[in-house]
C-alpha cells in the first residue's frame, strides 16, 4: 500500500507539477487508478480511457463551478418566448386582420341598411295611398 506522500511524489514525477485545484484525495484516487491500469498491462492509452470513464461517472472536484439550473432556465426562456410571440401575433392579427374586416362588414351592413330603408319607405308609401 502506498502512502499519500509516495503517491504525490509519483504524480509530481509523472506530471511534473500537480494542479493546485486538485485535492490530495482526488490525486490519490487518480494515482491508484493509474497504477491499477498499469498493473493490468493497458499502458497509458488504457489509463486515459479509464480516466475518461471514471470522470463521467465519478464526481471529481473542479476549479470551475458546473453550470447548474440549466434545464429550468431553458424552460423559463422557452415559455416566456412562446408567450411573447403568441401575444404579439394575437395583437398583430387583431389589429391588422380582424378589425379591418369588421370595418368592411360594418360599411357593407350600413350600405345594405340604407338600400333596405329606401325599399321599405317606397313600399310603406305605396301602402299608405
Amino acid at each position: 500500500m502506498h502512502t499519500v506522500a509516495e503517491v504525490a511524489s509519483e504524480e509530481v514525477a509523472v506530471n511534473e507539477k500537480p494542479s493546485p485545484a486538485v485535492s490530495e484525495k482526488a490525486l490519490t484516487a487518480w494515482a491508484a487508478r493509474r497504477r491499477a491500469m498499469d498493473n493490468m498491462g493497458f499502458g497509458w492509452m488504457g489509463v486515459a480511457w479509464f480516466g475518461v470513464m471514471c470522470s463521467l461517472f465519478h464526481k471529481m472536484p473542479s476549479a470551475i463551478a458546473p453550470i447548474t439550473n440549466r434545464f429550468s432556465q431553458r424552460v423559463i426562456r422557452d415559455v416566456v418566448g412562446s408567450l411573447t410571440v403568441g401575444i404579439a401575433s394575437g395583437y398583430a392579427y387583431w389589429h391588422l386582420v380582424h378589425l379591418p374586416s369588421i370595418e368592411q362588414w360594418r360599411a357593407y351592413d350600413k350600405k345594405v341598411m340604407a338600400e333596405t330603408k329606401i325599399i321599405h319607405d317606397a313600399w310603406a308609401a305605396e301602402q299608405g295611398k
